[in-house]
């Protein structure tokens, strides 16, 4: 997950990304595309950080810059055994001013039948944790699916943080494959739109490998707030503008 943040004056971008199932670890760059350095030659968040040694995943981080400046962190999942309505895997927590240390020790966000896949959102001024669930959801009162991606609504990026809803189920019920249900958030031009991934490149190729391909569809916000629900298709959503096939597009391994 990356962020940009304008520092002395500079700007910064951070690209924050797991150690596996057990950190987090963030590389800076003055450029979007690179070069990127290490500034810490260590983890971020590692089994040695307050409050996140029984985090069976911790991975999945999610990082948000409020209007203030101020950058947030979130991360974590999985299942432990006995726990699957309130697993307690999700972990947040402020970052310092420099966007590479951490303030405090990171809180449990008590999201219900968590999986994996953190996410931040602020929209018309309230934050919305979003999130992918478990797939042992069967008799719950909250209507949640499984592999479903779910959200909560607080007024704060640290929480208390309420259970809102379900925005996208399993992208299996529109395209016949499940599996795990990766996401993010963006708003562009006024619009909200939900990027997730789906596997029709196999299914059309006739292979199987759970290979994942990005798509793209609206996501309706309700004035009261809600979100979704979201409508998977192939052909997404139209093109708003025009690309111009002449210009250089950077891009860096």
């Amino acid at each position: 997950c990356a962020a940009h943040k304008v520092i002395d004056g500079k700007d910064k971008f951070f690209l924050y990304f797991c150690n596996g199932g057990n950190g987090v670890s963030v590389l800076t760059a003055d450029d979007p595309a690179g070069p990127w350095t290490d500034p810490l030659g260590h983890g971020l968040i590692t089994r040695a950080t307050p409050n996140c040694a029984n985090v069976t995943w911790l991975f999945d981080p999610a990082v948000f810059v409020d209007d203030d400046g101020t950058g947030y962190l979130y991360f974590g999942g999985g299942v432990p055994e006995g726990k699957t309505a309130n697993p307690g895997t999700i972990r947040c927590v402020q970052l310092g001013e420099d966007m590479i240390s951490i303030v405090g020790t990171p809180q449990v966000i008590d999201a219900p039948y968590v999986f994996e896949d953190s996410g931040m959102n602020k929209i018309n001024g309230k934050y919305y944790y979003n999130y992918c669930s478990n797939w042992q959801t069967d008799g719950n009162k909250l209507g949640i699916t499984s592999g479903a991606i779910n959200y909560m609504v607080s007024d704060s990026p640290m929480g208390p943080f309420t259970y809102g809803g379900e925005l996208f189920v399993n992208q299996g019920r529109f395209f016949g494959l499940y599996g795990n249900n990766h996401h993010s958030i963006v708003t562009f031009k006024g619009e909200h739109y939900l990027v997730y991934h789906n596997r029709p490149v196999e299914k059309a190729m006739g292979i199987t490998g759970n290979y994942r391909s990005p798509q793209l569809d609206l996501l309706p916000v309700s004035a009261d707030g809600k979100l979704g629900p979201v409508t998977g298709t192939v052909k997404g959503v139209a093109q708003l503008e025009s690309f111009d096939p002449y210009q250089q597009v950077s891009a860096r391994t």
